[in-house]
């Protein structure tokens, strides 16, 4: 653990201000880590279930699921930080090839009030094999994944989902942000309450089907304009693999689909 002190401002700023910058700068910052790592082989499931905090997943490793869980207060006393530390439960479980981490705050982080109330802030680092399936849920942050070839579900209350080359099914649910999407290689089912959805490339007609919602979106001229897209699969020789399909999207979408 470890504990930091942010430098104030000069002497150039109005008294007034300088004392309220200086109080917020000022405060301490106190870090308490988690760290784990599983063996996992490819075909797996990663869980990430969340009540706060950012999940970041990177399938930049092979037969393995690393996991931190980067936590870090500031502001407050030492004691008030480790109480946020000491009631921020993290369990890990691992059934076979797939592995789940749930992050519960067991009190009101907020309840310690006052001007240099102490805040608890969680990010999820997660590195996986690329060929893997994850459900990742947050209720308060951004969720972040590179390239994977597996399918995906995201789903967070606020912030944004930002999502590499997926090759397999995607679901994409956001009460509060955008939902970018770089290659739906799958199905592809994305919600949105209060942002965009961006779809940079997705395989026909998944393609077509997001590009007929751009348009339409894009004729009403106005956020949060609801469409679904429900797309028959053409019958194909049992021999040739099944084309994706854009399911349904809801929300504006913009951007090059």
């Amino acid at each position: 653990m470890r504990t930091k002190k942010q430098l104030r401002y000069g002497a150039g700023l109005l008294v007034g201000l300088r004392l309220g910058v200086g109080t917020i700068l000022g405060a301490p910052e106190y870090d308490q880590n988690i760290e784990k790592a599983f063996p996992a082989n490819s075909g797996g499931r990663l869980i990430v279930q969340a009540d706060q905090g950012s999940i970041e997943i990177n399938s930049d490793v092979a037969d393995t699921v690393r996991v931190r869980v980067l936590r870090h207060v500031k502001g407050g006393s030492q004691a008030q930080a480790d109480e946020l530390f000491t009631h921020h439960d993290v369990t890990f479980t691992q059934d076979r090839n797939s592995v789940s981490v749930i992050g519960r705050s067991k009190k009101d982080r907020f309840r310690f009030g006052g001007f240099r109330q102490p805040n608890l802030q969680v990010r999820y680092a997660v590195s996986i094999p690329r060929r893997f399936d994850v459900d990742l849920k947050t209720a308060g942050g951004d969720i972040r994944l590179s390239e994977l070839e597996g399918a995906a579900v995201a789903r967070t209350s606020s912030g944004t989902i930002d999502l590499g080359r997926i090759s397999g099914r995607i679901e994409s649910i956001n009460s509060g942000g955008d939902i970018l999407v770089t290659h739906a290689g799958g199905d592809l089912v994305a919600h949105t309450s209060g942002g965009s959805i961006k779809v940079q490339t997705a395989w026909s007609p998944a393609l077509q089907a997001a590009q007929s919602l751009s348009r339409r979106c894009e004729a009403a001229r106005r956020p949060g304009i609801r469409a679904a897209i429900l797309e028959s699969r053409q019958q194909a020789a049992t021999s040739q693999p099944k084309p994706p399909v854009v399911r349904s999207i809801s929300g504006s979408a913009r951007g090059n689909v």
